[in-house]
């Protein structure tokens, strides 16, 4: 991405916020990047999925996982997928 451009992320479910996160941690698991994966996860998702999770390099994390935007398509895809409370039907 150009990087002049800004990415612009539509956020379907207003009610899912950043808190949800903590606890979430679907797009960890579902949108997997380079270099921090072992080909089925985040290795710095620590915690259960659904329940309370965190990130071990929140500060220093990669540009996909800081444009993740918490009640976007991608988020609601990530938490039906892993049937996470609120993912998108």
């Amino acid at each position: 991405m150009d990087s002049q451009m800004k990415r612009i992320t539509v956020v379907v479910d207003p009610s899912v916020t950043a808190a949800d996160c903590r606890r979430c941690g679907a797009c960890c698991i579902y949108e997997v990047c380079e270099p921090c994966t072992d080909d089925e996860s985040c290795l710095s998702l620590k915690g259960k999925v659904g329940l309370h999770t965190t990130c071990t390099i929140y500060r220093h994390r990669p540009p996909l996982c800081r444009d993740y935007t918490p009640g976007s398509r991608g988020c609601l895809e990530s938490r039906r997928a892993l049937k996470v409370g609120g993912g998108v039907t």
